[in-house]
């Protein structure tokens, strides 16, 4: 089996992603119609953004900004995981076909739950967040704690995980758990550094705000909610 330096495995995705066939604008508007057959935009918003505008991403690597590439270099490994778990179940059809019924109709709730967190923070960020106009909606100037991030800190990771959970029980098989296993892990990783960056940028107030709202854990955030409610009356 052929192995691969550490160091070096950035810098092989890149080329990859930058070979000539990947930059067609044919291939890249069949991509688009394929994400909408199969419900990413109304089910994997997480990625949608990065992974349909990595080739952008990536071609910053070009021009020697390999700091760019170690910065977002999780995001495009868990984002291509994630495809790939797409790809295997709705297009190849990798589901077991004598999986348990009640399993899969969970998967689909949780996909559910997953679009929730998944585009909400759209509108509150464009809401509340400061952007300026013609800026995209992640560009915030104002730390955002109420609503949807008075429960999660990172409702967007959160929706990833949970639409990898998904795809992890309607497939039912362990390919498929062991691809997801792996995409959640770098997600909860990339949720650790993006909280770094978050206290960068907003200082002691983003501390504050870790003290009092969870990472991804929705029903610790719910349960702490009701708890400050109850305290105040």
């Amino acid at each position: 089996m052929r192995s691969f330096d550490n160091t070096s495995a950035p810098v092989r995705i890149a080329h990859f992603i930058q070979h000539p066939f990947f930059l067609r604008p044919a291939l890249q508007k069949s991509m688009i119609r394929l994400r909408d057959v199969i419900g990413l935009n109304i089910a994997c918003f997480p990625v949608s953004r990065d992974i349909w505008l990595i080739r952008n991403k990536f071609e910053r690597v070009s021009d020697g900004n390999m700091e760019h590439l170690k910065k977002y270099a999780l995001s495009y490994i868990w984002s291509i995981l994630l495809v790939a778990q797409i790809l295997l179940i709705f297009v190849f059809g990798m589901v077991r076909a004598d999986g348990l019924q009640i399993i899969s109709i969970t998967g689909y709730l949780i996909w559910i739950l997953s679009a929730i967190f998944g585009w909400l923070p759209i509108l509150i960020f464009k809401k509340k967040g400061g952007v300026g106009k013609g800026k995209s909606y992640v560009q915030t100037t104002v730390l955002v704690d109420t609503g949807l991030y008075a429960i999660v800190r990172h409702p967007q990771y959160t929706a990833g995980i949970l639409f990898s959970m998904a795809l992890i029980m309607i497939s039912q098989t362990w390919i498929i758990a062991v691809i997801g296993s792996v995409c959640m892990a770098l997600m909860y990783r990339d949720i650790v550094l993006a909280d770094q960056q978050e206290i960068r940028k907003f200082g002691e107030q983003y501390r504050h705000y870790i003290e009092k709202v969870p990472r991804t854990n929705f029903l610790l955030g719910i349960i702490r909610i009701i708890r400050r409610n109850l305290q105040r009356s």
